[in-house]
């Protein structure tokens, strides 16, 4: 019983996060494309923890920009349900969670790339009339939300995980 208070506990923080984060933190908007400081660290540590913390973080973190910013940011923000709880399976199946910058960065490239293809998929969804002109694919979808979303992907990835190192002891207690 104590077990599933404490992950609850810890997952419920975590979704709080999730749907603050996007209502009071600092955000850049460029078209469908927004770029919100912090906004994927409570679904990055939620992944480093465990798949079912990372799903409800995720649902919360897509209610919060739903919230803030509207359909199409809070649909690439439901997207992260799907990179969160695949790579949390791998991350928490790795036998060395210690690892050096040198050794996490093709995870987080991987997975950063990930993120960031499913974010312009979602988009491109939106625009399915548009799709034709190769110039508003660019300048709409592939360079704000595809590369932007990368690069903010890998920022905030190592965010995390600086944090994650931090407050690995006392996060475990409260999800074992």
């Amino acid at each position: 019983m104590k077990y599933n208070i404490k992950r609850l506990t810890l997952a419920v923080m975590l979704s709080a996060l999730g749907i603050i984060i996007p209502l009071i933190m600092p955000k850049i908007v460029i078209g469908p494309a927004s770029y919100t400081l912090g906004s994927h660290v409570p679904i990055f540590i939620a992944m480093f923890i465990g798949w079912d913390i990372a799903l409800l973080v995720g649902l919360s973190g897509g209610i919060g920009f739903f919230l803030s910013l509207g359909p199409i940011v809070s649909a690439r923000a439901f997207s992260h349900i799907l990179w969160a709880v695949s790579f949390s399976f791998i991350f928490t199946k790795m036998k060395d969670k210690n690892f050096s910058l040198l050794k996490r960065t093709p995870f987080n490239l991987v997975l950063a790339f990930f993120h960031a293809l499913l974010e312009c998929i979602v988009v491109a969804l939106f625009f399915l009339g548009n799709l034709n002109d190769w110039s508003f694919i660019l300048y709409t979808i592939i360079l704000p939300v595809g590369i932007g979303g990368f690069i903010h992907s890998l920022v905030d990835f190592e965010i995390s995980f600086f944090l994650y190192k931090r407050l690995e002891s006392q996060l475990m207690q409260l999800a074992l």
